[in-house]
C-alpha cells in the first residue's frame, strides 16, 4: 500500500483511501446494495492504481486518462510494473465494476471475491521498496516446538471451522 509517510525525496504522496472504499463496498454488499458496492470497489481500484502510478512515475500524460482505472492499469503495464496475471485480474475486476456502474446485474459472489482479491493486492504491493535489503536472521526456535503430540500441526488453527473460507459465500 502506498502510505503517506514514504521516504522518497521530492515526492509528497497523497492519502489514497483505497482501503476505506473497500470497506464501504463490503458494507454495501452486506446490506444487499450490489450496484453501490461495485461503484465503491471501482473507486478503490482507481485510487490504488493512481497511487501506484504516481509512486512509480508512470501516470498518463493526459489528465483525463488519470481518472480511468483501465488507463491507469495500461500505464502500469506499459511501464513494466504489472505481470500478466495481475493485469488480467485487475481488468476483470474493473469490467465487473463497470457493469455495476451501468446497472447491469452481477453476482454478489463475484463482487465479494473481487473485494477480497483487491485487499490482497493492496497488501502485497511492494511500493517500490528495495527487495535486496539485508534481512535480520531469526533465531532458531527450540526443538521442543517440533516434537511431541502436536508436531505435525504447524498452523495451530484447531479453533477454525472446517469451511471458514466459505462463510457468506452462498448469497
Amino acid at each position: 500500500m502506498v502510505a503517506a509517510t514514504t521516504p522518497r525525496l521530492e515526492f509528497v504522496p497523497q492519502v489514497n483511501l483505497s482501503r476505506m472504499y473497500l470497506f464501504r463496498a463490503a458494507d454495501a454488499l452486506a446490506a444487499g446494495r450490489v450496484f453501490e458496492a461495485g461503484v465503491y470497489l471501482r473507486e478503490a481500484v482507481r485510487r490504488q492504481l493512481y497511487a501506484e502510478c504516481a509512486w512509480k512515475g508512470c501516470l498518463p500524460a493526459k489528465e483525463a486518462k488519470q481518472r480511468s482505472p483501465m488507463a491507469l492499469l495500461h500505464a502500469l503495464e506499459a511501464a513494466g510494473h504489472v505481470n500478466y496475471a495481475g493485469f488480467q485480474w485487475t481488468s476483470e475486476i474493473i469490467a465487473l465494476c463497470n457493469k455495476c456502474a451501468h446497472c447491469v446485474p452481477v453476482e454478489p459472489r463475484q463482487l465479494r471475491c473481487s473485494i477480497e482479491v483487491w485487499h490482497a493486492s493492496i497488501d502485497s504491493d511492494p511500493c517500490g521498496e528495495p527487495k535486496d535489503r539485508p534481512t535480520k536472521k531469526c533465531a532458531t526456535p527450540p526443538a521442543s516446538l517440533f516434537s511431541g503430540p502436536n508436531a505435525s500441526d504447524c498452523d495451530c488453527d484447531d479453533d477454525d471451522p472446517v469451511d471458514w473460507w466459505q462463510e457468506g459465500g452462498d448469497e
